[in-house]
């Protein structure tokens, strides 16, 4: 289990995960998770990549007030593209929340072998 602010843990009696803000594993061995705030996801993250064509991609994330596109975003774009008009970004994902939508691309950098084991 890797160390975090929080863990999520399953209550023995009923089954259900209760959010903890620390974890003892000394008395009952229980089912326990953690629980990454949007900080430790950010650390977790690459503030940029380039890929095989030696194209620099930096980190974005930010969040429309749009009324239907309420979501936060988080995108790799272009180094060149200052004002974001190319839409040539490697992956964008977006989510309710600023933390799902890092966790969304970190799952997305792991399963495509962008990052490795150690940062997730």
């Amino acid at each position: 289990m890797q160390s975090s602010e929080f863990y999520w843990v399953r209550k023995i009696k009923d089954g259900e995960f209760v959010l903890q803000d620390h974890y003892i594993d000394r008395i009952i061995p229980c089912e326990v998770y953690s629980a990454f705030t949007a900080g430790e996801l950010g650390e977790m993250l690459p503030e940029s990549f380039t890929n095989d064509e030696g194209i620099e991609f930096s980190l974005e994330f930010w969040k429309r007030d749009l009324g239907s596109d309420d979501k936060w975003h988080i995108a790799y774009w272009w180094d060149e593209d200052a004002i974001r008009k190319s839409d040539f970004y490697i992956i964008k994902c977006d989510a309710e929340t600023l933390a799902d939508a890092m966790a969304k691309m970190l799952l997305h950098l792991k399963k495509e072998g962008l990052i490795g084991k150690e940062k997730i």
